[in-house]
């Protein structure tokens, strides 16, 4: 596959505006983005952090994922996630 580069020339004014276009943008779509205390199950869990099932339930079972049982459902809060994918990958950077 062949990469094509386009070159454009804009003045100052006109990329402010763009730049601003697009700062706004992304700001109105982290007003719709999940809040860090959302609570998710261990299947969206399994899909964020990229692992199988099992794992969780290990992960759980060893005190690495804290977890709430509402009857027969586990949920994960999104920031202990979020932790435990921050925690591993700071592990591999050493």
């Amino acid at each position: 596959m062949v990469e094509r580069k386009v070159i454009l020339q804009i003045d100052k004014e006109d990329l402010q505006e763009v730049i601003k276009e697009v700062v706004n943008k992304l700001i109105q779509g982290n007003e719709t983005r999940p809040q860090p205390d959302e609570m998710i199950t261990r299947q969206e869990a399994c899909k964020r952090l990229n692992v199988c099932l099992s794992t969780i339930d290990l992960w759980i079972k060893k005190g690495l994922l804290p977890y709430v049982k509402v009857g027969r459902r586990v949920l994960l809060q999104r920031a202990d996630v979020v932790e435990l994918l921050t925690k591993n990958k700071m592990r591999y950077e050493k």
